[in-house]
């Protein structure tokens, strides 16, 4: 595994929750998962990936961890072997690389680190709500606190709140932000196996820089970061960024027929 140190820089605020919807850290966890998100996306609309399991809502199956210890006994214990003993138990690609039962996967967060002038609050000012009318194209009201919005809603016909609410809606689009908000610099360090850096992970944060969200909140366009800085195995690289996922064929010669298999088993 190589580490690749990245430092980002907040688009728009970021927002990444817990269970109880609170936002008091930039938590790794919701890094991966839309990091992940978008790479099954990606894997999805462009053939190579079918598998998807509806129950989970994802491509993930459990590894048997028997059957895939008793593979690495008789082929070796490799990067390519392991590659070749998880296809046999038709783990998808995303399972793969992302992780899944009884399987760790070939990209990690190992470290994350808040930098220069960061906060979590409203350092932009951003309005409590945004009512956007329907039907009348560009026209809007801004709500800044609670209180207004409220207001608002208690102003249409109805016999409690939940049905004025119903009203109100049947003419506004309401957008919330969500406060408080992380907005400023980071570095993370992510662990990275060496074969998918170039085929996998730079294609991948090119994507992210430029279509991609991170964290959640994506539908009032929260999570958009900047790369500032990439460094691998502590060297600075300005030519990371990739424009072409190599799912078909790898630059390493020694695993251009795994990852021909790979393809081969998710266009069939």
């Amino acid at each position: 595994m190589a580490e690749i140190k990245l430092t980002f820089n907040t688009i728009t605020p970021l927002w990444t929750g817990d269970a109880w919807q609170k936002n008091s850290e930039v938590r790794p966890s919701s890094l991966m998962g839309s990091l992940r998100f978008w790479f099954e996306v990606i894997c999805y609309f462009s053939g190579v990936c079918k598998k998807f399991n509806r129950d989970l809502g994802r491509f993930e199956k459990e590894v048997n961890r028997k059957e895939f210890s008793e593979c690495l006994l008789k082929k070796g214990n490799t990067f390519e072997t392991k590659l070749k003993c998880l296809l046999e138990q038709n783990i998808p690609l995303p399972s793969i690389i992302f992780g899944t039962t009884n399987w760790k996967g070939l990209i990690r967060i190992k470290e994350l680190k808040l930098i220069e002038d960061y906060c979590f609050g409203n350092k932009l000012n951003l309005p409590y709500a945004i009512g956007y009318k329907k039907n009348r194209e560009f026209e809007y009201d801004i709500f800044n606190s609670k209180e207004e919005w409220n207001n608002k809603v208690t102003t249409y016909n109805g016999r409690d709140f939940k049905q004025k609410l119903r009203n109100a809606k049947k003419e506004y689009s309401f957008f919330f932000f969500s406060d408080p908000y992380f907005y400023g610099t980071f570095e993370v360090v992510f662990e990275v196996e060496e074969e998918i850096i170039m085929p996998i992970f730079y294609p991948l944060l090119t994507f992210m820089e430029k279509y991609g969200f991170w964290g959640g909140k994506w539908n009032i366009g929260y999570g958009r970061l900047k790369v500032l800085s990439l460094k691998e195995k502590n060297n600075a690289k300005d030519d990371w960024r990739r424009n072409k996922f190599i799912f078909q064929k790898l630059e390493n010669s020694n695993l251009v027929k795994i990852e021909k298999k790979i393809f081969r088993i998710y266009r069939n």
